[in-house]
């Protein structure tokens, strides 16, 4: 059993020494007071480990991609890469999606996609996955085509984008 020894001074002018839970020496003057206390420290071994739990969301880190636009793009598109250009995704034929324009361009312009982390967009559903769509992100999941998540509302204007692999839906 180990043992702690706890000093109170009311005076902190004056010095207490210890080494290995004991006290060595204390300088006081007449009208000052020692306490020490014992306390017991008990130690308790570790059990099994429990199972992993399940990952939590990311963090909000941003990460952003700027390219040339390959088309005008607006705030709020969902976008896919090719030949080094951004474009509008959707989930029919450029499912691919890389990020949600974040700063607009027009076509040859260089555009700002967000691509992990937060992102404003307007008249969210608190808690609701939003999904690619045809040329949008949408809180209704596709039913044909390419269903791709692209993050969840955790408020009315903040998506959370987490983009997932596109999965081909039975047609």
């Amino acid at each position: 059993m180990a043992t702690d020894v706890t000093v109170l001074v009311q005076d902190a002018s004056n010095s207490v020494v210890l080494e290995d839970t004991s006290v060595v020496s204390v300088s006081l003057t007449d009208e000052q007071l020692v306490v020490v206390e014992d306390q017991i420290t008990h130690v308790v071994s570790a059990g099994e480990q429990g199972p992993v739990g399940a990952t939590g969301a990311t963090g909000p880190g941003v990460s952003l991609l700027s390219l040339e636009a390959g088309e005008t793009l607006i705030v709020g598109d969902p976008v896919w890469v090719s030949a080094n250009k951004m474009y509008k995704a959707d989930n029919m034929t450029s499912y691919k999606t890389v990020g949600v324009v974040t700063v607009a361009a027009l076509a040859g312009l260089l555009a700002t996609a967000t691509t992990a982390g937060l992102v404003t967009l307007p008249g969210l559903s608190v808690g609701s996955p939003y999904f690619l769509g045809n040329g949008i992100i949408t809180a209704s999941a596709p039913t044909s085509g390419y269903i791709v998540r692209v993050g969840q509302a955790i408020s009315g204007t903040s998506l959370l984008l987490s983009i997932e692999e596109p999965v081909l839906l039975a047609a």
